[in-house]
C-alpha cells in the first residue's frame, strides 16, 4: 500500500490543478458561519483553483458537483455537517502502468465550523484498483474554506461590453491517447456588443457566444467542438483593479465532466513582455522562477535550468531540454535531446510589481512522445528586480539536493518531504547515494535546523549567488557569528 502512496497523493493533487496562488475571499460580506439548507459555494482558502458547488435540500438530500456530480445525504454534526455521496464520487483515475488503472473516490465530505465564518474541510478518499475493486489505500485530506451562499454574492459589476478579456476554465481539454486525462484551459473572450461576443482559444480557434446578466450571474452560451455549452458564472472576490475571481457552473449536452471551475477574469491592456518585467524573479504563491540576463530561468533556485527567449510581439518563451541520461539541461552535450515542453507567456495586465498573465504549456505526455498537451490559465505574479533568495524556506528546500562543503568533506544530500496518514509531515534529510534517512529538518524563522544522532545544526544564509550559497552553521549554544562559514552548492545546472 505504502509504494503507491506518493503518486496517489501526487495524482490526485494534479487533479484538483496545480496550488499555486492565494486570494482573501470576501468572507466578510459572503460567508456563512451557520450551515442549512441552501446553495453554496465552497471555495478553498489555500488554493485559488478549489471549489464546489453544494445544494443541501430541507429532506436531507441535495448534490455535491466538482469535478463530477453527486447526489448526496446530509446530516448536521457538532461544529458542522457531514455529506455521503449516495454513490462514491470519481474524482480521478490513474494508470500506474499498462492496463493498471487507479480509480480515485470521495466517499465523506464533513464541514467543521472554526471561527470567523471559516471552515475545515475534511476530505475522505478511497483509491481503488479498478481490476480488482479493491481499496489499496484510504486516506484524507484537509483543507480551510469559506462557505458562500449563492444567493448572497455580489452582482456582476464589470463593464463588459467593447472589452476584451481573459478567462480561466472555458476549454475542457481530452486526449484520445490519454483517456484519463482532463483539464481545462483559458481563452480570450470580446465582448463585442450587449448580447454577442466572441471566444478565441489557446490555439487559435475560434468560437461565437451569447451573453447576458441575469441576478448575480453571468450567462455564457457557445457551441465549442459541437458540442452546445453553458457556463454561468458568479464573482467571489475582486482581482486588483484589473478583473475578478469567479466560481463557474459548467453545462454541456454531453454531461461534461469538471463542472464546477474556479479561476480568473481579467481586462485586456495593450501591454506586451519587456525585459523590465523579465530579468529578476517571479514570484507565484510558493513558487519563484529567476530569469537572468543570459537567457537562463532557474525555479526555485535549486531546480534544473532552461532557456528562455522574447519574441518580437513580446511573448515570454521558456524550454524545458531534456537528455536521455541527464535529465533535464541548459544546453545539451550531444545531439541526444528533445524539447520536453514549451513554455508560453502572455502579459494580459500590469499594476506596478503585479503582472497578470496566461501561462501556456505546449508539453509531452510521454517521454520523446509528441507534444499534445495545449494548455493554459491565469497566474498572478510578483515581480522583483532582485534574484535569489535571503533565507531559508521550505518553499525552495524542500525535496531539493544540496551539496554541504566545510572545507573539510563534501555532503550531497536530499531534503524530502512525507505526508503520514495521520496528517504528521516528516522532513527527512537523506543520503543522495542509497536514499538512506541521516536526519531530520526544520525551518524556524528562516533557520535550517538538521537534527542527527540528537545533535541540532543551525543554519543561516549569508549570502546567495546562482550556483552556490553561503550561510554560517552553528550549535544550539551558539549564534551565527560563533559557528563556521560553509558554503552549499545548489545543483540547478549551471555553473557559474
Amino acid at each position: 500500500m505504502n509504494e503507491n502512496r506518493g503518486f496517489i497523493t501526487y495524482a490526485l493533487v494534479a487533479m484538483v490543478f496545480q496550488a499555486i496562488l492565494t486570494f482573501n475571499v470576501e468572507a466578510s460580506t459572503h460567508a456563512t458561519d451557520i450551515i442549512f439548507s441552501t446553495k453554496y459555494i465552497i471555495v478553498d482558502i489555500d488554493n485559488r483553483h478549489i471549489s464546489a458547488q453544494l445544494d443541501l435540500k430541507k429532506n436531507s438530500k441535495g448534490f455535491l458537483k466538482q469535478k463530477t456530480k453527486s447526489s448526496i445525504k446530509w446530516k448536521r454534526a457538532a461544529n458542522g455537517v457531514i455529506i455521503k455521496p449516495n454513490q462514491p464520487m470519481i474524482v480521478s483515475r490513474f494508470e500506474t502502468a499498462p492496463n493498471s488503472v487507479i480509480r480515485v473516490e470521495l466517499t465523506q465530505l464533513q464541514l467543521i465550523h472554526l471561527n470567523d465564518k471559516l471552515y475545515q474541510s475534511v476530505r475522505h478518499y478511497n483509491a481503488i484498483d479498478e481490476n480488482s475493486n479493491e481499496i489499496i489505500e484510504a486516506f484524507t485530506e484537509r483543507s480551510n474554506v469559506a462557505m458562500l451562499e449563492k444567493q448572497k454574492l455580489k452582482r456582476w459589476d464589470l463593464d463588459l461590453t467593447g472589452k476584451k478579456w481573459t478567462i480561466d476554465g472555458i476549454e475542457l481539454l481530452t486526449y484520445s491517447e490519454q483517456p484519463y486525462f482532463s483539464d481545462v484551459a483559458s481563452a480570450s473572450a470580446h465582448f463585442i456588443s450587449k448580447k454577442h461576443g466572441e471566444f478565441i482559444f489557446f490555439n487559435g480557434d475560434k468560437a461565437p457566444f451569447k451573453w447576458h446578466l441575469k441576478d448575480n450571474k453571468l450567462i455564457i452560451k457557445t457551441h465549442i467542438n459541437g458540442k452546445k455549452q453553458k457556463y454561468t458564472f458568479w464573482k467571489i472576490d475582486k482581482v486588483g483593479n484589473v478583473g475578478i475571481e469567479f466560481v463557474a457552473d459548467v453545462k454541456n449536452s454531453n454531461n461534461t465532466q469538471l463542472h464546477t471551475r474556479r479561476g480568473m477574469f481579467i481586462e485586456q491592456q495593450e501591454t506586451v513582455f519587456n525585459l523590465d518585467a523579465i530579468v529578476g524573479s517571479w514570484h507565484l504563491g510558493a513558487h519563484q522562477y529567476d530569469h537572468y540576463a543570459d537567457n537562463i530561468t532557474i525555479p526555485n533556485i535549486v531546480h534544473p535550468g532552461s532557456r528562455w527567449e522574447l519574441t518580437n510581439d513580446g511573448t515570454f518563451l521558456r524550454f524545458k531540454l531534456t537528455h536521455p541520461e541527464q535529465g533535464s539541461v541548459i544546453d545539451c552535450p550531444d545531439d541526444t535531446c528533445y524539447l520536453a515542453c514549451k513554455f508560453t507567456h502572455r502579459l494580459i495586465a500590469r499594476e506596478g510589481n503585479t503582472l497578470y498573465m496566461e501561462n501556456g504549456v505546449v508539453s509531452e505526455f510521454q517521454p520523446m512522445s509528441p507534444l499534445r498537451l495545449n494548455n493554459a490559465s491565469v497566474g498572478v505574479v510578483e515581480f522583483n528586480p532582485q534574484h535569489g533568495i535571503e533565507q531559508f524556506s521550505h518553499s525552495w528546500l524542500d525535496f531539493s539536493t544540496l551539496t554541504f562543503n566545510d572545507g573539510k568533506d563534501y555532503k550531497k544530500l536530499r531534503f524530502m518531504v512525507q505526508q503520514q496518514p495521520d496528517g504528521v509531515t516528516n522532513y527527512t534529510v537523506r543520503s543522495f547515494s542509497d536514499n538512506s534517512i541521516l536526519a531530520h529538518y526544520s525551518i524556524v524563522n528562516d533557520v535550517l535546523s538538521i537534527i542527527a544522532d540528537k545533535i541540532t545544526s543551525h543554519y543561516k544564509v549569508l549570502s546567495f549567488s546562482r550556483t552556490q550559497l553561503t550561510a554560517c552553521k552553528y550549535g544550539d549554544d551558539q549564534i551565527c557569528s560563533e559557528g563556521e562559514i560553509i558554503k552549499i552548492d545548489l545543483h540547478n545546472g549551471v555553473f557559474n
